[in-house]
């Protein structure tokens, strides 16, 4: 076992007796390492914890029961910096999430810092600690581990602890630490970490430029490929880059030659899934909502004015507009898509009721942004 000043739990005894003694605990600070690169869903490799003065890294990896970790997260309240990816982690191996939440990374985001302000910039503003980033491209599957990655590890959960005092503190002050346990609690909703094939669409580029048929042809390979990375558990680029797919959805085809013809068509796809593919070229049936008309001069200006009344709140809480309300999710509410978060929970109290008059001023057949599918 590599010599660090944290204890490492790879049998199921030891796990046992950390889980009794973290359970005792208020709240626990908790980290994870992961690898993702060759894998659709991401491979838990180490789970760091500390809690009244130590630090233990579980080694996931050792083939022992987790189960009285996750008996302890169900339990203690986890804190986590910026909770979500290790979230996903953690309910793709376990099946569940913990049962309570405290962000860091959301705590300082509502005191002042930067929306997505990182764990080391983090620490470093609040505690005055550098911490070093020679392995952040580490491999966390290999074993044994080194002293220096168990070092590196373990620093990830040693401040954790202080940085939640000194936020709930400053959180406190400012009478906005309801505000940031709400917001942690929303990242326990199992919904956030579901594989969802039926909108890997969204996530292409240049589908508004093209035809209808293209689009929605590249609308429908991208939910086959989605279905396929989960199937084969491989990244989506691994079964077929975006480029090669949309290629395919403009070209469109005929036939198998015409599809091996495609620059960069992998041989063995075209000889697995061709005949599939033709399919979904030759008639998109099932294609989902991919087409819109870009919005019209009064929905840009309705978002202008929208924004304008996040940025005004947000500088006299003094805190990023996007906390509130994103320019992103302001688009998606005008076009219609999309409920505001800004019109529920504290976020309502602060800005919810000009946000929601300026939005119901909107005439019902103001917005020219549209949508067109296939039956």
């Amino acid at each position: 076992m590599p010599m660090s000043d944290a204890i490492y739990i790879d049998d199921e005894v030891a796990l046992r007796e950390l889980g009794e003694k973290a359970s005792c605990l208020p709240h626990l600070a908790a980290d994870t390492e992961f690898l993702r690169e060759r894998t659709y869903h991401a491979r838990l490799c180490l789970v760091q914890l500390a809690g009244d003065g130590w630090i233990a890294c579980v080694d996931p990896l050792s083939g022992m029961d987790l189960e009285p970790l996750w008996r302890c997260f169900d339990r203690v309240e986890l804190t986590l910096h910026a909770a979500r990816q290790d979230l996903e982690v953690l309910v793709g191996t376990s099946g569940r999430l913990p049962g309570r939440l405290f962000d860091t990374q959301i705590a300082a985001a509502l005191c002042g810092f930067p929306a997505q302000i990182g764990y080391a910039s983090l620490v470093k503003e609040l505690l005055g600690v550098d911490l070093g980033k020679h392995q952040t491209r580490t491999d966390w599957s290999r074993r044994p581990l080194s002293t220096a990655q168990l070092e590196y590890a373990a620093d990830d959960v040693r401040y954790l602890d202080d940085m939640r005092n000194m936020l709930t503190e400053r959180l406190e002050e400012l009478g906005r630490l309801e505000w940031a346990r709400a917001d942690s609690a929303d990242l326990l909703d199992g919904a956030l970490y579901m594989p969802a094939p039926h909108t890997a669409w969204q996530r292409l580029r240049g589908l508004a430029r093209m035809d209808e048929k293209s689009a929605a042809a590249a609308a429908e390979l991208a939910v086959w490929r989605e279905e396929e990375a989960l199937r084969a558990d491989r990244p989506r680029q691994w079964i077929l880059k975006d480029a090669v797919l949309l290629e395919l959805a403009q070209r469109r085809p005929g036939d198998r030659q015409a599809l091996a013809d495609i620059r960069d068509m992998p041989a063995g796809l075209v000889r697995r899934a061709g005949d599939r593919l033709l399919r979904i070229i030759r008639d998109p049936a099932s294609a989902p909502v991919v087409r819109r008309r870009p919005p019209s001069a009064a929905d840009k200006a309705l978002v202008a004015e929208l924004a304008d009344v996040v940025r005004g709140r947000a500088e006299e809480l003094g805190i990023e507009p996007e906390l509130l309300a994103s320019r992103k999710e302001l688009r998606q509410a005008v076009a219609g898509d999309a409920v505001l978060r800004a019109l529920s929970g504290w976020r309502d109290e602060i800005v919810g009721r000009e946000l929601r008059e300026l939005l119901e001023d909107q005439s019902p057949g103001e917005s020219s942004t549209a949508a067109s599918s296939r039956p």
